[in-house]
């Protein structure tokens, strides 16, 4: 799989870039707060196997996620993501999220819009099966950036 980068209008950095990886898919996502770095790093695992233009925002799921640590927090969020598209039969449009630090750890809550998975949703490769701990790091400095790798 290539390297592939969708930049944001407003920052000078990309909201999510495809690096290279030998058996799975690894991306790097980045946001201005914890909140966005959730939104764009959802909608890069959603791009790897479709593109979420071609799916329709007809219906509505929310989403509420809590963990110790930003990282945790982060895998906690795509994988309850992960789990909704598989359960539900869901192909993803778009993701809202909110970010919540608690003297506890932090929580996430937000949506995602999408349609069941019907011919007219555009595929780009493997969907994602997985998402794993592999090279797992999420660091705030001038910004959120993560780099997550799927298993697909």
């Amino acid at each position: 799989m290539g390297t592939g980068v969708i930049r944001n209008k407003k920052q000078p950095h990309p909201k999510f870039e495809v690096l290279d990886h030998t058996a799975d898919a690894t991306i790097r996502a980045y946001g201005d707060t914890l909140a966005e770095l959730l939104e764009n790093a959802a909608y890069g695992m959603i791009s790897l196997g479709y593109d979420p233009d071609s799916v329709s925002a007809e219906r509505l799921l929310p989403l509420q996620v809590e963990a110790a640590t930003p990282a945790d927090l982060l895998m906690a969020w795509l994988k309850e993501i992960l789990y909704l598209g598989e359960t539900e039969g869901l192909a993803f449009a778009l993701v809202q999220a909110e970010a919540i630090r608690s003297l506890g750890g932090f929580a996430a809550e937000g949506r995602v819009w999408g349609q069941p998975w019907a011919d007219t949703v555009r595929r780009r490769g493997a969907v994602v099966k997985a998402i794993t701990y592999h090279k797992l790091s999420v660091e705030e400095r001038d910004g959120w950036r993560a780099t997550v790798t799927f298993d697909v």
